[in-house]
């Protein structure tokens, strides 16, 4: 991609993102992979739920319509929206099924991806009226069934609040003795400027 990587006590010169991108390479191509693996994996699941609930060719479109609408172009860069999108499904695909260990991983996954993949929890729990259906006709199993699948579906918005809790940066003249990071870039004080080829 144009770029080569320093000699020995080289300084970079030009760009701060072209420094930036020399320096860590190897971490966007694993994030490449790993989006487009998720994704891969994220249509599996997609023609799987959309099979059960429909036939053969209706999963076919569906998956389709996910790699051709506008949007679909976000899939193939490195960002979270492919993981959340096949946490999304398979918590919905393994809830359908009674999964609710793989549906509670799953969810546990969304609410890392996003800070809005909390909002997966409330259509889990609306999944789950069937089990409370089963409660009162007084289907052995149901209530134990029941309170499992909840839980499963309060797990993305567990996954919210951890993810909240390590995003949070502390603030103030104390944030550097809060920050165990040694080299942590918020404590780090403000970013060298970026220099420009031709810049002064």
């Amino acid at each position: 991609l144009g770029t080569r990587s320093l000699k020995p006590g080289e300084v970079p010169r030009g760009n701060r993102v072209d420094w930036q991108y020399v320096q860590h390479r190897r971490v966007v191509f694993a994030g490449m992979i790993v989006a487009l693996g998720a994704f891969a994996w994220a249509l599996v699941y997609l023609f799987r739920l959309a099979r059960d609930l429909t036939d053969d060719d209706a999963a076919a479109g569906a998956v389709l319509v996910a790699c051709a609408w506008p949007y679909a172009l976000f899939f193939s860069a490195m960002y979270t929206e492919d993981l959340f999108l096949l946490a999304i499904v398979g918590a919905w695909f393994h809830l359908r099924r009674g999964g609710v260990v793989a549906a509670g991983a799953w969810g546990l996954v969304a609410g890392l991806a996003r800070p809005n993949g909390f909002l997966l929890s409330l259509p889990l729990a609306l999944l789950l009226l069937t089990d409370w259906r089963a409660i009162r006709a007084g289907r052995p199993g149901a209530r134990r069934q029941a309170i499992a699948g909840l839980v499963a579906a309060a797990m993305p918005g567990i996954g919210m609040l951890l993810s909240i809790e390590r995003r949070t940066v502390p603030q103030g003249p104390d944030a550097r003795q809060a920050c165990n990071a040694p080299r942590c870039s918020a404590c780090a004080g403000p970013s060298p400027a970026v220099a420009l080829p031709g810049a002064p």
